[in-house]
């Protein structure tokens, strides 16, 4: 049997009472996970050997209603390496078995009968599964990079239609569908099929819609780009543009203004080749001098004025080139 793990979880009660989660099979293990004392999984043989052992990880603290009281418990992660052998999982707290399972010895079987993708981009699935116990089924859309998205999780229907508006499009995108019975599991991948590519997402931190600046005061501009995936875009094919006329190119961030009184349209466009893919505004306001403004100067340089003119005029002060008789000479 090639190396595999079975991803164990669930939540365990102050009470011991435990309540299993859906796990499922995989091959690898992304991260060690950090064992928790007095907690231990164990994979035991049909003679009650135990065959692997692996330690739980405590994550979520848990809280919960109970009839009279609340209950707090934790969620639990591990990964038990999957032995040929293996009959039966058991979760042991301080050395005493919580839990115990039975570990099926065939994994589901799952097989997609059919993937259509129509006109507005959705993909209708459907599958065939079977096996002795219940099964759940989860849902990944893989693009052509290889990038992979969950779009479902823990169906019990046998069909699922994905709308991949907000997903990345291309060439070679695949629907891969996974059957597990909360412990073994299989997937089963669609053929491959092609997608519009989505256009950029775009992003203005800075001016937000409806800021009000002062007249002369110069503004910042800072945008983002990034794909429907997530992945960050180069600031190459960033254009700002203010009142429709562009002002910066490949900048996330630039200075722009001051700009003259009134709404002005701040613009952030991203243009491959010159082509614009995607823009989005937002609407700035630049204060003026409104007409209660100008009569308020008015008023207060009537005032200054008014006061200036009380104050008695100064000596006159003597030309440089004037001496005075009494004043000694060199």
């Amino acid at each position: 049997m090639e190396r595999r793990f079975l991803r164990f979880v669930g939540k365990l009660w102050e009470t011991g009472e435990f309540e299993p989660g859906i796990g499922w099979e995989t091959e690898r293990v992304a991260r060690r996970p950090r064992a928790e004392d007095g907690l231990t999984l164990q994979l035991l043989s049909g003679d009650g050997d135990v065959l692997v052992e692996a330690g739980v990880e405590v994550r979520t603290p848990l809280c919960r209603s109970g009839e009279r009281r609340e209950m707090r418990g934790q969620r639990l992660v591990s990964y038990l390496p999957l032995h040929a052998d293996g009959r039966t999982v058991v979760l042991l707290r301080d050395g005493r078995a919580v839990h115990r399972v039975d570990l099926p010895q065939a994994a589901p079987r799952i097989r997609i009968t059919s993937h259509d993708v129509d006109k507005t981009g959705r993909v209708h699935l459907r599958w065939d599964a079977t096996h002795d116990r219940t099964l759940w089924f989860d849902v990944v859309f893989t693009d052509g990079e290889h990038r992979s998205v969950s779009v479902a999780r823990e169906l019990t229907e046998h069909e699922a239609t994905v709308d991949t508006a907000n997903l990345p499009g291309g060439l070679g995108c695949s629907v891969t569908v996974l059957a597990t019975d909360g412990l073994r599991s299989s997937l089963a991948r669609s053929a491959p099929f092609d997608l519009p590519e989505q256009p950029p997402r775009l992003t203005i931190s800075m001016p937000k819609d409806g800021d009000v600046v002062a007249a002369g005061q110069p503004i910042s501009l800072l945008g983002h780009s990034h794909e429907v995936g997530g992945r960050a875009l180069s600031d190459d094919h960033l254009v700002w543009l203010i009142d429709g006329a562009p002002v910066a190119r490949g900048r996330r961030m630039a200075p722009a203004g001051p700009l003259a009184p009134g709404a002005h349209r701040v613009e952030l466009a991203f243009a491959p080749n010159g082509e614009t893919v995607a823009r989005i505004g937002v609407t700035l306001r630049v204060a003026g001098h409104t007409p209660e403004y100008e009569a308020w100067r008015a008023i207060s340089a009537s005032l200054t004025r008014n006061e200036t003119s009380a104050i008695p005029p100064s000596e006159p002060t003597a030309p440089a080139s004037y001496r005075s008789e009494t004043a000694p000479r060199p």
